[in-house]
């Protein structure tokens, strides 16, 4: 999700600057940097960072829905995903295993005598 979040901060940003170039959203602060070679006072105002904040907050609830935003090469290893010692907690992994395989493409075993 935070590519999809990326993208919508950065348009936030874009709109904010645009739209405070137009004069359309108020600068309401001014900031004098002080320096010797500008002295100018530049006008000021809180929308990037509120518009940006938004956006990005938008993007990541948004980004779940975005079918070329999740990743494609998701896998379940076993050894990882259930439980190896505690009863309940691997039983409830085996359980859970189906739904991992009702949405997959493929299934790959990788056996050694090890688990045996």
């Amino acid at each position: 999700g935070c590519h999809v979040a990326l993208i919508f901060w950065f348009f936030g940003i874009l709109l904010a600057a645009l739209l405070a170039k137009k004069d359309i959203l108020p600068m309401p602060l001014r900031y004098a940097p002080g320096t010797e070679r500008f002295s100018e006072v530049c006008p000021l105002g809180p929308w990037a960072m509120i518009l940006g904040t938004f956006a990005t907050l938008v993007g990541l609830v948004l980004s779940p829905y975005c079918p070329r935003c999740q990743p494609m090469d998701t896998c379940f290893i076993d050894a990882a995903c259930v439980h190896q010692t505690d009863e309940e907690l691997m039983k409830r992994g085996i359980h859970g295993i189906g739904g991992f395989l009702l949405v997959s493409k493929e299934l790959r075993i990788i056996w050694s005598p090890v688990y045996l």
